[in-house]
């Protein structure tokens, strides 16, 4: 905890955007996915977070034995600030393997951001 406390005074005062996925990992590897999660939202409150380190917090959420709800927050969370072809087939794709009931919602979520020739190019098209 001591770590975590001296780590976050240091994040807080000014480091760049490119530290905060390192940050993420360092407390990841030492404290755990619980406090991973803990550094990450405060870190959220203080910077805009990369999509980097969004996908790497959403790479520890997918590591554990997951939990398909935190998982499924993070992909949200994620998709809000960075609306890429390449997210939702990552989320569809995630979906279809880990909570099939899920699937359609998302697909009509992704519809609503993207043309049919668009989704069509992910090449799950037929998630639904």
């Amino acid at each position: 905890a001591v770590v975590s406390t001296q780590s976050t005074g240091i994040m807080k005062n000014g480091f760049a955007e490119p530290l905060l996925s390192s940050y993420i990992e360092f407390i990841y590897s030492t404290e755990g996915l619980a406090k991973a999660r803990e550094a990450f939202e405060t870190m959220k409150n203080w910077h805009s977070v990369s999509e980097e380190a969004m996908k790497l917090m959403l790479e520890y959420e997918c590591a554990e034995p997951y939990n398909v709800t935190a998982v499924c927050k993070m992909y949200d969370a994620l998709l809000c600030q960075f609306n890429s072809l390449e997210n939702w087939t990552s989320y569809i794709t995630f979906c279809k393997h880990n909570c099939p009931q899920a699937t359609a919602a998302v697909m009509w979520k992704c519809k609503n951001h993207f043309t049919e020739a668009e989704i069509s190019s992910m090449g799950i098209d037929n998630a639904l």
